[in-house]
């Protein structure tokens, strides 16, 4: 059996996780998780690119070694588009998921974001029909449901686009190898209405994500004026590069019929979003 986590914690405090550090984004009593470690399924991005408004607006970012996001201004905003391929899961019930992503490096400083110097990503899914987005071509532009004129949000948010979490980080803490982490029911019921499994779950007239492509999209959180930091990820060819396949940005899913454990202790809507701090590979 695989322990994946055994936080005791309250909302806000860090934890210790085999020399690692983690903060819980809720509260929460105990959790365990514990599985055969056979049992989940690990996806790689189909497609990863940042997208860059002003002078960039029109320019591709797919072969980067990075994902970019940042709230900096005009000429100086990014967005994160992710596409997960899931059609070999379509006849799968889902028991738990699970979003991955690699902090490479933070730059700028963050000080006059906040006192305890927290920033916070949005993530969110397309739900109706719209064709995936080609990583060779996306821009700031043509990104499917980009707000051009939005530092940091999209279009149809509630309708045709839904929000999947927040992950709130410590800017001041975060370096490479930081895995963020967004497990949430929104999340497993996006996941599960993508491989066709819920029906028209979101009322949009799909019941399906096109092609079982999950295009899934990262925004900062909005702020009052533009602040630094840019946070740079790991995309799929930046994992390649540090020849590190655990940075590379991923979705885990569980299937239900699997012999996967779980103990819930929680206080809350049962939603995990976190951070760790992964030592960096020697």
């Amino acid at each position: 059996m695989k322990n994946y986590l055994t936080p005791y914690s309250n909302a806000g405090s860090a934890f210790s996780l085999n020399g690692k550090v983690a903060l819980a984004a809720f509260s929460l009593t105990a959790f365990c998780f514990t599985h055969s470690s056979h049992a989940e399924t690990v996806v790689g991005t189909f497609a990863d690119a940042y997208v860059k408004d002003g002078a960039s607006a029109g320019s591709n970012t797919g072969s980067s070694n990075v994902l970019e996001l940042a709230a900096r201004g005009v000429g100086n905003n990014r967005k994160i588009y992710q596409s997960y391929d899931l059609g070999s899961l379509t006849e799968t019930a889902f028991d738990g998921s699970f979003l991955s992503l690699s902090v490479q490096s933070v730059a700028g400083t963050v000080s006059a974001l906040n006192e305890d110097d927290n920033i916070s990503i949005s993530i969110y899914g397309i739900v109706d029909s719209t064709p995936g987005f080609t990583e060779e071509s996306i821009t700031w532009s043509n990104a499917p449901k980009n707000d051009t004129s939005s530092w940091t949000s999209f279009v149809e948010i509630g309708t045709n686009v839904t929000a999947l979490g927040t992950i709130t980080i410590d800017a001041t803490a975060a370096g490479d190898g930081t895995l963020l982490v967004l497990q949430t029911e929104e999340l497993e019921n996006y996941l599960s209405w993508a491989t066709g499994n819920l029906g028209d779950y979101y009322g949009t007239g799909a019941t399906a994500a096109a092609g079982n492509i999950a295009t899934i999209m990262i925004g900062m959180t909005a702020i009052d004026t533009p602040n630094d930091p840019l946070f740079r990820f790991y995309s799929s060819e930046g994992a390649l590069a540090a020849d590190n396949a655990a940075y590379a940005p991923s979705l885990t899913v569980i299937p239900e019929t699997s012999t996967a454990n779980y103990v819930f202790g929680l206080l809350g809507t049962g939603s995990l979003a976190l951070w760790i701090r992964r030592r960096p590979r020697k």
